[in-house]
């Protein structure tokens, strides 16, 4: 009886310690196998006639086993875990229903320049996210770099990951997209956008105009699909506007700019501008929209007292101003002392300036120029530019012969 039980013992710590390391219940049962056929399973000097010792021990073993198995399976999955029809993780708990949606975006440098929190990113991007159904905030990782430069409207191209995280299961979706900051002024659709600008050049310049890339080059035309701005994009203009262009004349022209083959928004996007054509001679504003013109004139005193308004100096220094080639009248600036003694007719020279757009802003077109009051019964070439005036003269026989040269004579 005493061997029995140390055999019995020794069985259960066997099969225990297989338990703890995961060991399959036909590796357990092998071993005890092993163990029945080392130890033999003879009854002692005790046994009565007909017990049958062996099997009872043998059921105790299984028992044990059965038990310790069951109890392993439970703590790794409760019923919690799973659902009916669900697919269960190598683990044995289920996946979690996790969803994430994000897209690229395109904004010009202004919206860019409003994306101060995530939520604006989430927005922008279009990130939205679910587990098991339920709306969750996607979390947000973005370099400090690419965030200030979004936040300054830097023209490029910047990296954002979104991320919906499972904690219960540590479980990570995410998804890296793109903010594509373009130039303010834009027409975007989606991740496709055009840009160009109007353009005002004067005559020399206009007639230099005369490729398809003259044309881009001028109205800094761009665009992409996708990222930033970059290659050529589609052009249409009329051939008579074009060739009016290479002519020369004052002229407003109209081009069109574009990318993708169809025609609505969502798959054709475009952007129509001008080319002004203004004449020699005339300042144009750094942005390119305001241009003014304005001549030096000469003009007798009679004439000069006759400049009573702003309108009036306008014509006599013979003024074009245009915006965004609509044309607009400059604004006059003069000296209130210069333009009294330019009504009353007194001789000299008056500085005159004419302006458009803001003083030192990118719109603002100036120039300065002179009128010139002469005295009465002078000639003015037609120019304005040249101005001779002399007198009929009467002297006596003695006076005469000292007229020897040009000098005498003008005087």
């Amino acid at each position: 009886m005493k061997n029995k039980v140390i055999y019995k013992k020794i069985i259960v710590m066997i099969t225990l310690a297989m338990m703890l390391f995961n060991t399959s219940s036909s590796s357990v049962f092998a071993t005890v196998a092993l163990a029945e056929g080392l130890l033999g399973t003879e009854t002692t000097e005790n046994t009565g006639p007909g017990e049958v010792k062996e099997e009872t021990e043998t059921n105790t073993v299984d028992e044990i086993s059965e038990e310790t198995e069951s109890n392993n399976l439970e703590e790794n999955v409760s019923e919690e875990d799973i659902e009916e029809g669900a697919a269960a993780s190598p683990t044995g708990k289920n996946l979690p229903d996790v969803k994430l949606h994000a897209e690229n975006a395109k904004v010009d440098q202004a919206t860019a320049k409003t994306l101060l929190t995530e939520e604006d990113l989430r927005t922008v991007n279009k990130a939205t996210g679910t587990i098991n159904g339920t709306a969750t905030e996607p979390i947000v990782e973005i370099t400090t770099t690419s965030w200030d430069a979004i936040k300054a409207g830097t023209v490029g191209v910047y990296g954002v990951t979104y991320k919906v995280i499972s904690q219960e299961d540590h479980y990570v979706s995410s998804a890296p997209v793109g903010i594509t900051v373009v130039e303010d002024g834009s027409v975007i659709s989606g991740t496709t956008h055009v840009y160009a600008e109007d353009a005002t050049i004067d005559q020399s310049e206009a007639k230099t105009v005369l490729t398809y890339a003259d044309l881009e080059r001028v109205n800094k035309a761009t665009g992409s699909f996708y990222g930033p701005s970059a290659g050529t994009v589609n052009i249409d203009i009329e051939s008579a506007d074009f060739d009016a262009i290479q002519a020369g004349p004052e002229g407003s022209y109209e081009v069109t700019y574009s990318l993708g083959a169809g025609t609505t928004a969502d798959d054709h996007v475009e952007k129509k501008v001008k080319i002004n054509v203004v004449k020699d001679g005339s300042v144009i504003s750094p942005d390119g929209k305001n241009a003014v013109y304005a001549e030096d004139a000469t003009v007798d005193q009679a004439t000069a007292k006759t400049l009573l308004t702003d309108g009036d100096l306008r014509t006599v220094n013979q003024v074009k101003g245009t915006s965004n080639g609509t044309a607009t009248e400059p604004k006059v600036t003069i000296a209130t002392t210069d333009r009294n003694a330019i009504k009353a007719g007194k001789e000299g020279s008056y500085e005159v300036t004419y302006t458009l757009g803001t003083a030192s802003g990118n719109d603002y077109a100036e120039k300065k120029v002179k009128i010139n009051v002469v005295i009465d019964g002078s000639v003015i070439s037609p120019d304005g530019k040249n101005v001779v005036y002399a007198e009929d003269a009467t002297v006596d026989q003695a006076t005469a012969k000292t007229l020897l040269t040009d000098a005498a004579l003008r005087t």
